[in-house]
């Protein structure tokens, strides 16, 4: 939106293709959840959103959950509802839908670091992967998606200090010319 000089960012389509709901980013306090209609080209401001970032559309439209602005609580909004409700707490990051849209995932960075999962049902949450020894890279020192049977998906930060002499494997071409690119 050119003409709005807020921050827009982490844009997340409607499950009906008929909104973009985005906000400002972490450690923003005045960042909120704001809903672009496409049709009439408003925008609005999810209600209680003040200090959450990181929105993400449910599969069936129902939810948006966010994060707080210091990465300490995944807040849940109901359309149904109205309401924001508290799902999770630790040092998090990253939130993805279950394919089926039961559970939220996401990284907590508390202790050793893991993938949990948030069952929408009860708000139970489960350690899916445990972190420790993981290092990852990408924007914001980190990535994490969902793959299509839900299982969690990294950036690894990998080198040549991860290859083995015994595992066999050679880094330099059998011409022994190595590509800088």
């Amino acid at each position: 939106m050119p003409d709005n000089p807020d921050l827009q960012s982490d844009p997340n389509w409607s499950p009906d293709g008929s909104k973009i709901v985005f906000a400002g980013g972490p450690g923003d306090p005045s960042s909120s959840i704001r809903i672009l209609d496409l049709a009439t080209h408003q925008v609005s401001t999810l209600p209680g959103s003040q200090g959450m970032y990181a929105p993400l559309w449910s599969p069936d439209g129902r939810y948006i959950p966010a994060l707080s602005v210091d990465g300490k609580q995944i807040m849940l909004f109901d359309f149904q509802t109205q309401k924001w409700t508290e799902l999770a707490t630790g040092s998090l990051a990253w939130l993805e839908w279950s394919k089926d849209g039961q559970y939220l995932q996401a990284i907590d960075w508390s202790r050793t670091g893991a993938v949990i999962r948030i069952r929408l049902s009860d708000h139970k949450t489960e350690r899916v992967v445990n972190l420790e020894n993981f290092t990852t890279t990408g924007l914001y020192a980190g990535w994490f998606g969902v793959a299509p049977d839900d299982s969690p998906i990294m950036l690894r930060n990998a080198g040549t200090q991860d290859v083995s002499p015994s595992t066999g494997m050679n880094l330099r071409p059998a011409s022994g010319v190595v590509n800088p690119f």
